[in-house]
C-alpha cells in the first residue's frame, strides 16, 4: 500500500519545474488541443472532449495527488524536456501546502474564474454495464477508467469559453510550494542531487529550505528498522 501523507503533489522533472517556479505558475492541460491526440490516456481525452461537446465549455485540467510511488515518480516524473539532459535520472515532486493552494483556487474563483477541484472517480467497463450506473454530465471532467486508480488523483478543471489553444495558468502557486522533491538514480545520485540543489537554489532563493531528496528506493532508515526489527 502507497503512503498517503498531506500535502497535494504534482510530479514532473527539473526542465519543467524551472518553468513552473520561474514563472509562479502551473500550465494547465488542454484536450481539445491537437497533441491531446498524444496523451497516453486517451480515455481522458475523449471524456473531456465530450463535456466540451455538451456543455461548450473546455475543461482544461490540473492533475495532483497525495501518493508516493515508483509508478508517480517514474509515470509523471518522466516527461521529456531539453532544457535538462539527465531527464531519466531525475525527477521532481512539488509538494502543496493543502490550505495555501485551495486558499489560492477560491481566490481565482472569487475573481471570476470558473473553477472546480474535486477527486476523480474510476470506473471499469464492467461496472459501466450496470443498469444502475449514471454519469452526470458534470462529472466527465473527473471521470478516468479503473486502470487507473492508483493515481489516487485529485484534479483542478477550469472552465473556459475559448477552443483556440491559448494556454491558461493557475498564477500565485510559490507562496504554496511546502517542498520540492528530487528522486536521483544511480551511483552519482548523491553527486547529481547536490548539483541541481545548488542550481535551483542560485535561481531561486526561496528554495533553500525546501529540497529535499527521496527516500523511496534507497531509504537507510527503513534498512536499518529491517536490520533490527529482524534479530
Amino acid at each position: 500500500m502507497e503512503k498517503r501523507q498531506s500535502g497535494l503533489r504534482h510530479y514532473t522533472n527539473v526542465g519543467f519545474l524551472k518553468m513552473i517556479i520561474g514563472g509562479d505558475q502551473l500550465k494547465f492541460s488542454d484536450a481539445l488541443k491537437s497533441d491531446a491526440l498524444t496523451w497516453d490516456d486517451q480515455n481522458d481525452v475523449m471524456t473531456l472532449r465530450l463535456f466540451y461537446q455538451r456543455k461548450m465549455q473546455n475543461p482544461l485540467v490540473l492533475c495532483f495527488t497525495r501518493a508516493i510511488t515508483i509508478h508517480h515518480w517514474e509515470y509523471y516524473g518522466n516527461r521529456s524536456n531539453d532544457d535538462f539532459q539527465d531527464t531519466d535520472k531525475v525527477k521532481c515532486c512539488i509538494v502543496f501546502d493543502d490550505t495555501k493552494l485551495k486558499n489560492l483556487i477560491d481566490a481565482h474563483i472569487a475573481h471570476g474564474k470558473n473553477m472546480s477541484f474535486r477527486r476523480v472517480q474510476y470506473y471499469s467497463v464492467n461496472k459501466l454495464k450496470l443498469k444502475a450506473i449514471k454519469i452526470n454530465e458534470d462529472d466527465l471532467p473527473f471521470i478516468k477508467k479503473y486502470g487507473f486508480t492508483t493515481d489516487k488523483e485529485e484534479r483542478l478543471v477550469y472552465y473556459v469559453n475559448d477552443d483556440t489553444g491559448k494556454p491558461y495558468f493557475l498564477e500565485g502557486i510559490n507562496a504554496c510550494v511546502k517542498n520540492v522533491t528530487l528522486y536521483v538514480k544511480g551511483e552519482d545520485a548523491e553527486n547529481i542531487f547536490e548539483g541541481i540543489k545548488g542550481e535551483l537554489i542560485g535561481l531561486y532563493p526561496q528554495l533553500r529550505s525546501k529540497i529535499r531528496k527521496s527516500a523511496l528506493c534507497n531509504s537507510k532508515t527503513w534498512q536499518k528498522l529491517i536490520e533490527t526489527k529482524s534479530r
